[in-house]
């Protein structure tokens, strides 16, 4: 038996004919398209700000510790996203 991909609750069985279901109700659908939303929309803000590191126009208030904690941050939402793009595709 399978589980929901946002919530982990079991699914209930389908027909064989079509997709399988990968989310357990609307809502769990929608806000797993909401999580990317706001996956993707964290990682462009970051981008930003480490573009900024690089060309010099962020003031490094953290003793030099911001590019790394940003990079870190950057690493660990793309792998969120990778993670919960790949379940959709494996969805379709």
């Amino acid at each position: 038996m399978e589980n929901c991909l946002k919530c982990g609750n079991p699914l209930e069985a389908g027909a064989d004919k079509g997709r399988p279901k990968a989310y357990c109700s609307t809502a769990c659908r929608r806000s797993a398209e909401m999580e990317i939303r706001r996956v993707d929309q964290q990682l462009a803000a970051l981008e930003n700000n480490a573009q900024a590191i690089r060309l010099g126009r962020w003031v490094d208030l953290g003793g030099g510790s911001d590019a790394e904690m940003i990079a870190a941050e950057i690493k660990r939402l793309e792998a969120r996203l990778k993670m919960l793009l790949s379940a959709a595709v494996d969805a379709t």
